[in-house]
């Protein structure tokens, strides 16, 4: 008899912790919640990752601003510089010991932990106003000079065809003293032709390719940086085509023609 009674107990038991079960999960399916597993979240550029495998927040970027004088776009001279603009675009915390590396040939190259400590106290303070300066100006140019920057005048597009690698898609540039950083250009091909409608001055210009060394200067706003590939995406602003004594022989671009809507 008290082995029946067991049995009925038990089997109420399991009944009433299977229907609070059920009623649990049906509780779940009315708010919309899932079951999620603790995965890594797919990677989309501009996103980064933390350590828990969930994407966090970057910095908003604001819009680029058309009426930002010229002289106040910084010159990319070295691959040092595109790691400050990657880092301050990404918001990756930043690792002074790896970034020393590439600021200080002794601080590479020492394996004595007292010397290298001491180079990386030296060295931080350059590191931190550099990362801040790339932070507050997101403004850039970047210049190409060379005899072949430009290909011979088009009477279809009424221009040079830029002759640059940068300006097309899929391509990036590089500075030997820090080979790992990149630059791209994300609307480089829209602006693919140097506009001079002036016949005169156009012909003045074909009669110098091959004689003289133009400069072909782009003007960018950083907008964003792709992680993985370590390349920093730049918007072209403006375009400007200088000859050999830096006399500016074309200015196109986004801005030109705002000022033509005026």
């Amino acid at each position: 008899m008290f082995g029946i009674v067991q049995r009925y107990i038990c089997a109420f038991l399991f009944c009433a912790i299977f229907l609070a079960a059920c009623d649990t999960g049906s509780e779940a399916e009315k708010h919309g919640q899932q079951e999620t597993k603790n995965e890594p979240a797919p990677y989309t550029p501009g996103t980064l990752q933390t350590e828990t495998g969930q994407p966090s927040t970057l910095p908003e970027i604001e819009q680029p601003d058309y009426d930002r004088p010229l002289s106040e776009f910084e010159e990319i001279r070295s691959g040092n510089q595109l790691m400050m603009h990657h880092l301050a675009l990404s918001g990756i915390p930043p690792d002074y010991s790896a970034i020393a590396e590439h600021y200080s040939a002794e601080y590479a190259r020492t394996r004595d932990s007292f010397r290298r400590r001491d180079l990386l106290q030296a060295i931080q303070p350059r590191i931190k106003a550099d990362l801040e300066r790339a932070q507050e100006n997101p403004y850039v140019l970047w210049r190409q000079q060379g005899s072949d920057v430009i290909g011979h005048y088009d009477f279809n597009a009424a221009g040079f065809p830029v002759r640059v690698g940068l300006f097309k898609p899929r391509r990036y540039s590089y500075y030997p003293d820090n080979r790992r950083y990149r630059l791209s250009i994300v609307n480089g091909p829209d602006y693919k032709f140097v506009p001079v409608s002036d016949e005169v001055l156009a012909q003045e210009i074909e009669g110098q390719l091959g004689k003289q060394k133009f400069t072909v200067e782009a003007y960018l706003f950083l907008r964003s940086t792709d992680i993985r590939q370590e390349t920093v995406q730049g918007e072209l602003m403006r375009v400007r085509l200088l000859d050999d004594d830096d006399q500016v022989l074309a200015d196109y671009g986004p801005t030109s023609e705002l000022d033509n809507q005026k």
